[in-house]
């Protein structure tokens, strides 16, 4: 990978449509909070669809460098959201130029991987 993502890990999220029930694959830039990934995105005039199919759906599968693991994603609102995000926009200046350029808040999605699959 190149650019902003360079040195970075590159993953393979799939979901399950949460309108379709069809699976869907998308590669991802995980983010981490010490031991915590968590993804996010840059579109800026909708959510992306995986984080609508992980709110209906949250079991997900994630290849992770030549790894497959089944993993629980967790869309973050409320207090939760409130913290991690305070947090995220604190130390992701990427992020934090993004959010302050959108007027709705950055989706934040926590992924935790269940075992390898």
């Amino acid at each position: 990978m190149g650019g902003a993502y360079a040195g970075g890990d590159l993953i393979l999220l799939t979901t399950t449509g949460a309108r379709s029930g069809k699976r869907h694959t998308t590669p991802l830039g995980p983010l981490y909070r010490d031991d915590t990934m968590y993804v996010s995105s840059f579109i800026e005039d909708k959510y992306p669809a995986w984080w609508y199919n992980i709110k209906a759906n949250p079991q997900v599968t994630i290849e992770l460098r030549n790894k497959t693991y089944q993993a629980t994603g967790k869309v973050l609102e409320g207090a939760d959201y409130d913290e991690f995000a305070a947090w995220v926009l604190a130390n992701n200046p990427l992020l934090a130029d993004f959010q302050s350029k959108v007027d709705r808040p950055i989706p934040l999605v926590v992924l935790s991987l269940d075992g390898e699959g």
